[in-house]
This record gives structure tokens, sequence and C-alpha cells, in this order.
């Protein structure tokens, strides 16, 4: 394309409004939240978190708050009611 990593990042961030990491976790997360809320029945915190990509239930637990406001096992338990 011709434009250096970081002119490509600038790109985005103005479009976008956020850096390329912090759009991508915020995608994962999304995801995860709509896994633990649709499929919470049949799959654990871990496996979801998993699935988006997250090793560290830690720290997945950690951003998932921050983002959310409550923790995936909240999450989960309130699909289930």
């Amino acid at each position: 394309s011709g434009y250096s990593l970081r002119s490509l990042e600038l790109i985005f961030r103005r479009s976008v409004g956020m850096t390329p990491g912090r759009w991508f976790m915020t995608a994962r997360l999304n995801g995860a939240l709509r896994d633990l809320l649709t499929h919470g029945q049949t799959h654990s915190v871990s496996e979801i978190a998993t699935k988006w990509g997250f090793r560290h239930m830690s720290r997945f637990a950690q951003y998932f708050r921050q983002a959310f406001g409550e923790s995936p096992r909240d999450t989960l338990r309130r699909s289930g009611s």
C-alpha cells in the first residue's frame, strides 16, 4: 500500500476512533459477551474466553469487568435466568 505501519495505525485511529489493538480487543470482548449470554448454559466461562483468544482467565475477567461492569461469571449466571 505504500504506507508505513505507523501511518496505517494513524489512519485507522482517525477513521475508527481507536487503535487497531483496542478495536480487536473490543470485538473479542463483545463476542465473548454474546456467547456468554447465548451459549452460557452449554459452555463454561473459560471455554468461551479461550474461543475468543483469551489465554489468561484473570486478565479476561479484568478486561470484561472494565468493559461491561460485571464479571463474566455474573453474566453467565444472568443468562440462565
